[in-house]
């Protein structure tokens, strides 16, 4: 074993999430029944390994789901919300110490790999969790992309902004149209 670290439990009793990044079409979709999304939790032993034991649950008509008296190794995990047809889906980490709620949304996506790869650095999950969200919005700011300008990018054509801004805009302009 690794000195013990297995016996230390987590009792988790209830986490709820709202996954923030499906649209009200999807969600009309959900209710009928005719798109499925699941949720997987993964545990991570505090190190932030996974340990290999995952909960599943389902996403419902609302874009809401919940675990519920789950037991696991340290308060630290990923959930992974996927559409079960494209098998496409969004990330986040999670640390139910701090909350027992949880919104995946495009940023939790961004940003989840390198808050554990900063915590297997030794950053405390907290620190992570600033720190990875800070990195990623200096990167998206400061960057500077070989780009054309907006108004020049034909419909079918790629840009590198474009794509950031495409997949941060939806929740950005939620929070504010302004």
């Amino acid at each position: 074993g690794d000195g013990g670290k297995e016996e230390s439990q987590y009792a988790l009793q209830n986490l709820t999430g709202f996954a923030s990044f499906i649209s009200k079409n999807t969600y009309e979709k959900i209710k009928s029944g005719s798109e499925k999304y699941e949720v997987t939790l993964f545990e991570l032993d505090s190190g932030a390994n996974l340990t290999n034991r995952e909960f599943i649950t389902d996403v419902k008509d609302s874009n809401v789901f919940s675990f519920e008296k789950l037991s696991l190794q340290s308060p630290y995990a990923l959930l992974c919300v996927f559409d079960k047809k494209t098998f496409m889906g969004r990330w986040s980490f999670v640390d139910l110490s701090k909350t027992d709620t949880v919104y995946i949304n495009n940023m939790t996506h961004i940003e989840y790999e390198r808050i554990v790869y900063l915590m297997k650095k030794g950053l405390s999950a907290d620190s992570a969790q600033k720190k990875a969200q800070h990195d990623v919005m200096e990167y998206l700011l400061s960057t500077s992309f070989d780009i054309k300008p907006s108004n020049q990018i034909t419909k079918n054509e790629n840009d590198t902004v474009l794509a950031i801004v495409d997949l941060l805009s939806h929740n950005l302009i939620a929070r504010y149209p302004s």
